[in-house]
């Protein structure tokens, strides 16, 4: 693409920092991803909180504008956002990362005015379990704007088959690109035999938000069974779950640790980010999400990105980790969670379900190629979206 043809692709997300979880590294890293192509200008909108200043350097190259809230936390409303891009006449395409919240307001009113397309990343916000939690105050901003943003959307935006599914049965006719989270591979980690902590235990990790979602009172009541009924296996492992606070629920979490006495089998360090997330995942000897909603969760690829075998629920949207053996099932009840832990967690071949989980990221999940199905998205909607040359990413 020449210069004379440089597309302007303009990002709205509510946060530009890692108080979005997943989606910060997602979208940033996709964003830089875009940018190797030099025909595609790029700029980042959105909200700013208390981790914004800290986090801006992580985005480079990407240029990030960042603009002071107005209002609840929850509603993601800055004034000064909504201006700069409903005003903005240079803009060819819109893309919004997430829903629900104010930056959707901004893409309905950016479209109307000028006729221009606009993309939709949910990030899993219209899979079941996620339309259900706070579902009264998603009705109202379905009533006020929402459904209108989604149904005028120009394409759709999924991580997976699941979440395009979760799209369809939502009512949305819009054409849907599948196009997955990536991840970018550290170095190979360090031999398992050297992960062991000072009691001679292994590690299971959990890296994410503590959420109700992600089914970790759950897990926590399974490690507590296991102690009691597998102690062969419970005297080998630890558990570490990590994770900012999303909610109010931390302190929860904490005190059931302590109802079930396993402070000492099970560790709630917070919120781990750059040198300390990656001494987790390097200490680590597996990871588990037993999570009740996905849209594809980063933490997972980044977990087969450092050997890792993963136990996780199909509600992650990854069925490739169990069709490649990169996974070990996990269902959302305790006592599913027990069995498949007391199975799993000493079988002698359980580190090559880590190294097929490096390969699988390394064949399907590099940065390099999901930025190229972004431009080719992005020219292909700029285009005029017709169906006879969309992408064969695309369901229409």
């Amino acid at each position: 693409m020449s210069d004379s043809e440089t597309l302007n692709v303009e990002v709205i997300l509510s946060s530009v920092s890692r108080n979005a979880g997943g989606v910060f590294d997602a979208v940033r890293q996709a964003c830089a991803a875009i940018m190797d192509d030099k025909g595609f200008r790029l700029g980042v909108h959105g909200v700013r909180d208390d981790r914004t200043e800290q986090d801006l350097a992580d985005w480079a190259p990407v240029p990030v504008s960042a603009y002071d809230r107005s209002g609840p936390a929850a509603l993601a409303h800055a004034p000064e956002l909504h201006k700069a891009i409903t005003r903005s006449a240079d803009i060819d395409i819109l893309h919004q990362h997430g829903i629900w919240q104010s930056p959707s307001r901004t893409a309905l009113k950016w479209r109307r005015k000028t006729g221009r397309p606009v993309i939709i990343s949910p990030h899993g916000m219209l899979d079941p379990w996620a339309l259900r939690n706070s579902r009264q105050k998603k009705q109202v901003a379905e009533f006020l704007f929402e459904k209108s943003n989604l149904k005028g959307a120009a394409c759709l935006h999924a991580l997976n088959v699941s979440e395009l599914e979760s799209i369809r049965a939502y009512g949305l006719e819009n054409p849907v690109a599948i196009i997955a989270n990536g991840v970018t591979l550290p170095p190979a980690s360090v031999e398992p035999d050297s992960k062991l902590d000072e009691d001679g235990r292994r590690t299971l990790l959990f890296l994410g938000r503590i959420h109700p979602k992600k089914g970790l009172l759950e897990l926590i009541t399974a490690w507590k069974r296991l102690k009691e009924e597998a102690p062969e296996v419970a005297k080998g492992w630890k558990l570490v779950a990590a994770g900012w606070d999303d909610g109010g629920h931390f302190e929860a979490l904490q005190a059931s640790v302590r109802d079930m006495d396993l402070s000492d089998d099970v560790t709630l360090p917070g919120a781990v980010f750059g040198e300390e997330k990656d001494r987790l995942f390097r200490e680590a000897s597996a990871f588990v999400l037993a999570s009740h909603s996905e849209g594809l969760p980063m933490a997972i690829l980044e977990a087969w990105a450092y050997e890792l075998p993963v136990f996780m629920t199909p509600a992650c949207n990854l069925p490739i980790g169990f069709e490649t053996q990169a996974a070990i099932a996990l269902e959302t009840d305790p006592d599913q969670i027990f069995d498949a832990l007391k199975q799993n967690l000493l079988r002698p071949d359980l580190q090559q379900f880590g190294l097929n989980g490096r390969k699988l990221v390394s064949d399907q999940f590099t940065w390099t190629a999901i930025g190229a199905q972004f431009r080719d998205l992005y020219e292909w909607v700029h285009a005029g979206a017709e169906a006879d040359a969309a992408p064969d990413f695309v369901s229409l």
